[in-house]
């Protein structure tokens, strides 16, 4: 294992996620032993249990008294403190991303939704999509660009089944500055339920973001319902800084 500037256990957490991409593990398959990972990374066994341990609060992996250290079984995590798509969050977790395009068509926004967006427009893009990762329905996202992003972009020649819409505004030049989320939780409509393959009334996280560019401008009002069982929310805290 090559010598790194930050802490032993960080690099070997690195190595054990490497592990799980490389040799394409599945939730509820096995990782290695403690001493076999010890053995393989040359490292103590307290550094081993610290990055499993790092890894299980991060939702990677689940640990079983007796058993040994498993692949957890989440399709999404997604860390909420990161202004980044779904797409991007769970290609980085190195899975298998794919989306059905419902529907994409200007709309004149009713004032509800206007007073809901804080802003003043008479045509909005709406976007509307079923997410899947490794072939299963994850979560609906319906979002809302408003004028200044979908005149920049080519909306009506980008499939939007494969692209991801993050990464089309930043070529068209849209900055992605900041953005805010509120997250809560609801129960499946029949519509809902049909699409993301749940029962009716089953647990959704519904997640409303509004994102920003540098001028304090909004570039995107979107929500998002999540499966329960496919959803792990993660931020990392640090102590206060007097």
């Amino acid at each position: 294992m090559a010598k790194s500037e930050q802490p032993l256990y960080l690099t070997v957490k690195e190595e054990i996620l490497r592990i799980i991409k490389e040799e394409k593990l599945k939730p509820g398959d096995s990782l290695p032993t403690e001493a076999e990972l010890e053995e393989r990374f040359n490292v103590s066994r307290t550094t081993i249990r610290t990055a499993i341990n790092e890894l299980k609060n991060e939702g990677y992996v689940i640990k079983q008294q007796g058993s040994g250290t498993f692949v957890a079984n989440n399709s999404y995590e997604e860390c909420v403190a990161v202004l980044q798509s779904f797409a991007e969050d769970a290609l980085k977790h190195g899975q298998e991303v794919e989306s059905i395009v419902l529907g994409l068509e200007l709309i004149i926004p009713n004032q509800e939704l206007l007073q809901l967006l804080e802003i003043d427009e008479e045509v909005l893009l709406k976007l509307q999509r079923v997410r899947y990762i490794d072939q299963e329905p994850v979560n609906l996202t319906t979002s809302y660009l408003p004028k200044i992003v979908y005149e920049k972009l080519d909306w009506r020649h980008i499939d939007f089944e494969k692209s991801v819409l993050y990464e089309e505004m930043r070529t068209a030049g849209i900055d992605l500055e900041f953005g805010e989320e509120i997250l809560e939780v609801s129960a499946a409509d029949e519509l809902q339920a049909s699409l993301l393959k749940v029962e009716k009334g089953s647990p959704l996280f519904n997640n409303k973001r509004k994102v920003y560019n540098r001028t304090g401008q909004l570039v995107e009002y979107s929500t998002t319902f999540t499966r329960g069982d496919k959803y792990r929310g993660y931020v990392k805290l640090k102590k206060r800084i007097n």
